[in-house]
């Protein structure tokens, strides 16, 4: 028999998740719905197995084979998720608000490990287009753009830059699926 196939609703009496099994589509007894009616951003990780969303309260993960949820994640402006290919890390994003009185810069990405629930590092990224990390397929190689440059990390040591890659105008990179040797894309705008 088939595995039930599974919607996650996002509507505004809260984020709820419903199965559909043999032509009925019913709640999923296994998840507890929240009922917080703000939900920001709702996120299926690459292979469906977890689920992230902001609440404006915190942002939750919800893992589908163990049946329960993962350590919140203590950001309520949260308006970016990204897991990685295997799940073992989340990305998330909130816009930079400058207060007169507050600090100048905050991190807005954050890469958190999410079985713990814990802040590996962060970064003040402004724009949301920027904000997105590429991976490889088993996870040992990460790349993120910032100016005019791509930066590279392994092993999940997002602290340090293992290599950098230096090209006029780079705007977004890709790494190809496969084991290694990776293979990187880089794209540069044309200029006239």
């Amino acid at each position: 028999m088939a595995a039930d196939t599974r919607f996650a609703i996002r509507a505004s009496d809260g984020v709820s998740v419903m199965k559909l099994s043999t032509s009925v589509l019913s709640d999923d007894s296994n998840f507890e719905k929240d009922v917080s009616m703000t939900c920001r951003v709702l996120e299926f990780s690459p292979d469906g197995k977890m689920m992230a969303w902001c609440n404006s309260q915190c942002v939750q993960i919800y893992d589908f084979d163990a049946r329960h949820k993962l350590p919140n994640i203590p950001r309520e402006k949260t308006h970016l998720l990204s897991f990685s290919p295997r799940n073992k890390y989340l990305v998330t994003w909130e816009p930079l608000v400058v207060k007169k009185d507050g600090p100048k810069e905050k991190d807005t990405l954050e890469i958190w490990e999410t079985e713990t629930g814990n802040c590996l590092k962060g970064f003040c990224i402004k724009k949301r287009e920027n904000s997105l990390f590429k991976w490889s397929e088993d996870e040992k190689l990460c790349a993120r753009c910032v100016t005019n440059e791509a930066h590279f990390y392994e092993e999940g040591n997002f602290g340090n830059i293992v290599n950098k890659l230096r090209l006029q105008g780079v705007s977004c990179i890709e790494i190809a699926p496969g084991p290694p040797p990776y293979k990187v894309a880089a794209y540069v705008r044309g200029t006239k």
